[in-house]
């Protein structure tokens, strides 16, 4: 298996990892010589420590990895950029994937999750997301970890591995001010 480019390990203004205070939690997760705990600790932090917006009743919107650390919340999105920017700031390979998934209205909402590489793995699923939907249940090293099976008619799993997250969803989030407002807007699907 050939390593991932550098697109996967990169910061921007969404998974900003060279952020300071993103920068040193990154640091305080690394298990040296152990890529895949330090995959864990990471894992464990964003999933568990940071809430899920809707999960903890928060109207902000958090995008850029560093915002959702200072909230402490984001929707699935957000928490997939801070869980990349960990990853990235500890030299792990971390893209985007996404879902479709049926909506409690009848439709269907976006759903963001990460794709993470280790060497000797390659690249798996993995959703931080977290919270009450996904207590109890554990993921395992190279098999997909959903927190949202598909199941409905019309859901996907789309099984992209990205680099970085769509612009246009990257657009709606920085110009949202209200989760409530935002919500009935967000995609449904890429």
């Amino acid at each position: 298996m050939v390593r991932p480019d550098a697109p996967y390990l990169a910061a921007d203004s969404v998974v900003d990892w060279h952020h300071p205070a993103v920068e040193a939690l990154a640091q305080t997760l690394h298990v040296s010589g152990d890529p895949l705990a330090t995959v864990r600790r990471c894992f464990n932090h964003v999933a568990w420590r940071i809430a899920h917006s809707n999960d903890a009743q928060r109207d902000e919107v958090s995008c850029h990895a560093s915002e959702v650390l200072a909230l402490g919340h984001g929707l699935c999105y957000a928490k997939a950029h801070l869980f990349a920017a960990l990853l990235r700031a500890n030299g792990i390979p971390a893209g985007f994937d996404y879902q479709r998934l049926s909506d409690e209205a009848g439709g269907y909402v976006l759903h963001g999750l990460n794709t993470v590489w280790l060497d000797g793995v390659g690249w798996w699923r993995v959703d931080a997301r977290g919270g009450p939907l996904a207590a109890g249940r554990r993921w395992r090293v190279g098999e997909a970890f959903y927190v949202f099976p598909v199941g409905q008619p019309g859901e996907v799993n789309y099984g992209v591995n990205l680099a970085a997250p769509p612009r246009p969803l990257v657009e709606q989030l920085e110009r949202a001010h209200s989760l409530r407002r935002l919500w009935p807007s967000l995609p449904q699907g890429l």
